[in-house]
């Protein structure tokens, strides 16, 4: 066990200290595998930028001669030339106080677009150098209240701590060109050029892959399954009676596969994947009612509040309320206790909720069921525990991130069961359109609402942002304003009711306004991506997705899910002032594989170390197409 890095180092403030565990940043190891979110070339700049394509370059570094400043709103612009004396205007946003003089060499970072209908390029910077600052610049994911120079200072005692040690032997570690672990770190975390880090990043992916094995390892071994009697289904068959559905044949496949394992006394270790709207969450239910049955425990974990309610109230309703319990972070101390004291006195329990319905404070006896939704969601440590729980549980996990059986035995262990549910048949392709005008967007979803339908519109931000590379990105307080704004001017006979929620509201007062929504007491709900899972008003027929290039193909094809969820057509709108490729395959697709492929393809080996890419199958997928494809450059 490393020994806690944090409390080691001298006369650091209470504050940091909570700052840097809130992160998980509380032993040496950890610290070192905060790896950068990116890296700026600095020492690599376009010197010439006719050498580029015609279009979008982000994250891109040019070295231009300043000829002229001018005062733009919000922020300057400078008139510059590169070493071959093309023209570039340099767009830098709410940083009046820079001042450059001509004939400066500047360092510029950020996006570089060409303007076809001048015939010129521009730049919105986001950071600049001068000649003495050049090198490469580490660009960590935030954590929140603490500096990048604060948090450097931290690394620095993370790699002088004696409790990371090499633990592969010399000749495995050289043998296949891996790195020291102190020299790797150090490339990573203070990098001096590209060959350097390359070859250090090999070594981080080796750490993580070789972790993450670890994990697996321990927790394939044969497990003796736990005894659940599958002869009458009392309860499932009730429940189907109540259902206003048929279940689809796939839904009845899955169900007879788990019954066939369940009478033979094997344990059940199942994948079951299901695009969204395909239904997976009655197999959870019918999972929940064998535990009933059979007067045992059962956990239900989701990835988020919302979710867990929404599971929550739909299990209580057709399992009944005295069997059914929610447990989450919102959940009063006093209720934990009782829930927790009716666990330990062997109640038979269908537990719902959050990471906390796996913590050791919650004291199941009879756990014999565990059904994970959203798994990618969960890491190795939350993974760990439930695979090491005495004696292990049955385990279902669900995901709407389809992965090919060979990668699934990988990430999960090759002793897991893959089953693949397919969409009822009565709902009909959601219809998936390219638009550059937010207002073709808001027509389409008034077309909707006059039919008595809902929609979503989804923004990337909260509030207006002062990032200048931000600058062009709509946020859900704009939106709120735009939108009511336009509906008054553009229809003003028709009262168009609008309501917003983003992450930084209490749960409950999100939990509110969604319950409103689904009561259609609003037309349109605003949003960030706090609806990406679990958000389920089959009324809904439209969203408009607002800059959608600030989104990956993974969580727009989630977003999109929100709506088709009945026989009503509904759509979904990708609003970019730029073309682009994920839109493209948006719009050619609605087949959840075929984009997980894309997807794969699109990130590429690097990104996924990216920030909350903790998750198990994200990971492993990554490492993968890095080792098989034998392309391991990170950067």
């Amino acid at each position: 066990m490393a020994k806690n890095i944090i409390t080691s180092l001298s006369d650091i403030p209470q504050s940091k200290l909570k700052q840097l565990n809130d992160a998980g940043l509380n032993t040496a190891i950890n610290i070192l595998q905060y790896v950068p979110r990116r890296y700026i070339f600095w020492n690599e700049p376009v010197t010439d930028i006719s050498v580029l394509t015609k279009e979008d370059h982000k994250n891109i570094v040019l070295k231009l001669k300043i000829c002229k400043k001018r005062d733009i709103n919000k922020g300057v612009m400078y008139s510059c030339v590169d070493e071959k004396h093309n023209w570039v205007n340099v767009f830098i946003f709410y940083s009046r106080y820079i001042n450059f003089s001509n004939g400066d060499y500047i360092w510029f970072y950020g996006t570089a677009k060409y303007n076809f209908e001048y015939k010129n390029w521009s730049m919105s910077a986001s950071a600049h150098r001068k000649a003495n600052e050049i090198s490469v610049e580490p660009v960590y994911t935030k954590i929140k209240g603490m500096s990048t120079e604060y948090l450097g200072m931290v690394i620095r005692a993370a790699l002088k701590d004696n409790s990371v040690k090499e633990y592969i032997s010399d000749d495995i570690r050289i043998g296949n060109n891996i790195m020291d672990i102190q020299a790797a770190y150090n490339i990573i975390h203070f990098p001096k050029d590209r060959l350097a880090l390359n070859h250090a990043m090999r070594r981080y992916i080796f750490d993580v892959l070789y972790k993450y094995i670890s994990v697996i390892d321990s927790g394939i071994v044969a497990k003796d399954a736990i005894p659940l009697n599958v002869s009458s289904l009392i309860t499932w068959n009730m429940i189907k009676i109540k259902l206003p559905f048929s279940l689809t044949d796939s839904q009845n496949e899955a169900v007879k596969q788990l019954v066939f394992k369940l009478a033979s006394d094997e344990y059940i270790n199942t994948l079951i994947q299901g695009d969204v709207g395909s239904g997976k969450t009655m197999l959870a239910l019918f999972a929940a009612s064998v535990c009933v049955d059979n007067n045992k425990q059962c956990a239900v974990l989701a990835p988020t509040e919302v979710l867990a309610k929404q599971h929550y109230e739909e299990f209580s309703g057709y399992l009944g309320k005295e069997h059914v319990v929610f447990l989450g972070g919102s959940t009063k101390v006093s209720e934990k206790k009782e829930i927790n004291k009716r666990l330990e006195n062997g109640e038979p329990l269908v537990v719902v909720g959050t990471h906390a319905i796996i913590q050791k404070t919650v004291k199941y006896t009879s756990l014999s069921f565990v059904v994970i939704d959203e798994q990618h969601r969960f890491g190795l440590e939350q993974r760990a525990a439930l695979m090491h729980m005495k004696p292990a549980p049955h385990l279902m996990i669900m995901s709407a991130t389809p992965i090919p059986r060979t990668m699934a035995e990988a990430a999960y262990g090759d002793q897991i069961d893959v089953i693949n549910i397919q969409k009822p048949a009565i709902r009909l392709p959601v219809k998936t359109a390219s638009i550059r005008n937010a207002d073709v967007g808001y027509e389409s979803i008034y077309n909707e609402v006059l039919k008595g339908h809902q929609a979503y519109i989804i923004c990337p931000l909260i509030e207006e942002s002062e990032s200048e590379r931000m600058n062009d990105v709509q946020s859900v307080s704009q939106e709120e304003n735009g939108c009511n704004k336009y509906f008054r001017q553009k229809h003003p006979d028709k009262n168009v009711r609008i309501v917003s929620i983003n992450g930084k509201m209490k749960k409950e007062e999100i939990e509110s306004i969604i319950n409103d929504f689904k009561a259609r007491k609003y037309d349109i709900l605003i949003s960030t991506t706090i609806i990406e899972v679990g958000v389920n008003v089959p009324n809904t027929t439209v969203i408009l997705i607002r800059n959608s290039e600030r989104f990956g193909l993974a969580t727009l094809h989630q977003l999109r899910g929100r709506v088709g969820r009945s026989d009503l057509q509904s759509y979904c709108l990708l609003q970019s002032e730029n073309e682009n490729e994920r839109n493209e395959i948006m719009c050619k697709t609605n087949d959840g594989y075929e984009i997980a492929q894309y997807d794969l393809q699109l990130r590429g080996p690097g990104n996924f170390l990216s920030s909350q890419q903790s998750g198990f199958s994200k990971h492993l997928l990554s490492l993968i197409l890095i080792f098989y494809e034998n392309r391991c450059s990170y950067i």
